[in-house]
């Protein structure tokens, strides 16, 4: 987009063949960071996710969840890091967070959905 600050847009380098190897050839992936918006531009952070995940083979919660919290800025940030704080809650031993796991994940995305 044109409208947004050079400063607010990460640039990632993905593979050219998802799950190709560490020397694999790479394009860049440029993503504005989100700080709410209009359904359509959150649309467009959820696909760039969808392709940063894929092209890079990231299945790890832990590696997903920091290129999210690269990615979310404000309100939105603080609904994925709530969701996933929640999620995390453990009955049986307070002290005990659950594992973080691509569930949690998926579920806190869909809470910056709803926010």
């Amino acid at each position: 987009k044109s409208d947004v600050d050079e400063t607010e847009i990460i640039e990632l380098s993905l593979k050219l063949q998802a799950g190709s190897g560490h020397n694999a050839p790479t394009y860049k992936r440029k993503v504005a960071r989100f700080n709410g918006g209009s359904p359509a531009e959150w649309i467009e952070v959820l696909e760039a996710l969808d392709e940063i995940f894929a092209q890079n083979k990231l299945t790890s919660a832990q590696d997903r969840e920091n290129i999210i919290c690269t990615i979310l800025r404000g309100d939105s940030l603080t609904a994925f890091e709530s969701s996933i704080q929640e999620s995390r809650e453990n009955v049986e031993e307070p002290g005990q967070p659950l594992p973080l796991t691509v569930e949690i994940i998926d579920k806190a995305l869909k809470a910056v959905s709803h926010d």
